[in-house]
């Protein structure tokens, strides 16, 4: 019973969302400036990081496996050195 239902659910989802697709797509008239906008804004998003990364509160990515965490750099070395301290055989 539960399978049909789960079924059913999918079939309908599944008709709904294919049949609720249009043929176009729509583009701004101003794409490129907007593109260019956007990339400006990284491109001094990128600058601030790069500076950053040599100062003393520098920020590192540490992956934890379901997210990445952005911490200071000090504190990174410090746990991975800890770990490896720790597990080492």
């Amino acid at each position: 019973m539960i399978a049909f239902i789960l079924i059913a659910n999918g079939g309908f989802k599944y008709y709904t969302v294919s049949h609720n697709i249009s043929n176009t797509s729509s583009v701004s008239e101003n794409w490129k400036e907007e593109l260019q906008k956007e990339l400006d804004g990284n491109k001094a998003q990128l600058k601030q990081m790069e500076n950053g990364l040599n100062g003393i509160g520098a920020k590192e990515m540490l992956w934890t496996g379901s997210k990445i965490l952005y911490i200071p750099a000090v504190l990174k070395t410090l746990t991975v050195f800890g770990l490896d301290f720790l597990f080492k055989p």
